[in-house]
């Protein structure tokens, strides 16, 4: 998949830190580009032409890309998803991973995995998903034990790692 990535200079360590290093980036656009240019250098990606914040549409007229990824935080990144939308991205191509520089955020999913494994026979249904499956979804109605590691703006990538940790952690089926 070829992607835009939209992010902040201060949030491009953390985006990349847990980025798959195979993911087709074709162009960064930053609020300081020259600050986030060494960042992503040091994390193989010094070769991905950078674009200030201000030549968004120019970035999007110019390359060819399947996705834009806002990878900004609350609340910077409802400007940029309607920005994208103003500048013709259609919804189904925009995806949004907010707050991944907040470490609370993967210290409770991390705790929440560690509480999982070590019950794993306690429960019968395991949950992840998006933000509609985050706020669909209560679990405390299933009548069989449930887990729910859903949360908003998490994307199909980070479903699979955490089935991944559920399938290691001795569930036959998910």
């Amino acid at each position: 998949m070829r992607v835009v990535v939209v992010t902040l200079a201060n949030h491009i360590d953390a985006y990349l830190s847990v980025t798959n290093p195979a993911l087709d980036i074709c162009a960064f656009v930053a609020d300081e580009p020259n600050k986030a240019q060494p960042i992503a250098a040091k994390h193989n990606r010094g070769n991905v032409p950078f674009f200030p914040y201000h030549h968004l549409k120019e970035c999007l007229d110019s390359f060819y890309f399947d996705k834009v990824i806002n990878a900004t935080r609350s609340p910077v990144h409802s400007t940029v998803v309607n920005d994208l939308l103003s500048y013709d991205v259609p919804n189904n191509k925009i995806i949004t991973l907010i707050n991944l520089d907040t470490p609370i955020l993967v210290d409770t999913l991390t705790k929440l995995l560690e509480v999982y494994k070590q019950n794993v026979n306690h429960f019968k249904i395991f949950v992840t998903g998006v933000s509609h499956t985050y706020h669909a979804i209560d679990i405390n109605q299933f009548k069989l034990p449930a887990i729910s590691f859903s949360y908003d703006s998490q994307d199909i990538y980070f479903d699979y790692k955490i089935a991944l940790e559920a399938a290691a952690a001795g569930v036959d089926k998910i």
